[in-house]
């Protein structure tokens, strides 16, 4: 139906990323895999935010999830929009 789909990896706290110890590609591998099945018609996008460090510790209320009326929820809205203004 022409629609596109995009991934996106949401953003943790620091501690969270040191405690789990590993990179995007290794925590990831599954779904990097599963993408290449699909055989879609283009490149299913993955915007990843996971190991992005422009969210600082005070954007979240607890280890993985920002605060909803914060910073971090208004740059998490802000990077997703500039990206899919881009991709049009």
């Amino acid at each position: 139906m022409g629609h596109k789909v995009y991934v996106v990896i949401p953003p943790v706290r620091s501690d969270y990323r040191k405690a789990v110890g590993k990179d995007f590609g290794s925590i990831f591998s599954g779904l990097l895999e599963l993408k290449n099945e699909f055989n879609l018609d283009y490149d299913v996008p993955i915007i990843n935010f996971y190991n992005d460090e422009g969210f600082v510790d005070s954007y979240f209320g607890d280890f993985a999830h920002l605060m909803p009326s914060g910073d971090g929820a208004r740059l998490l809205s802000l990077v997703i929009n500039n990206i899919l203004k881009d991709d049009d």
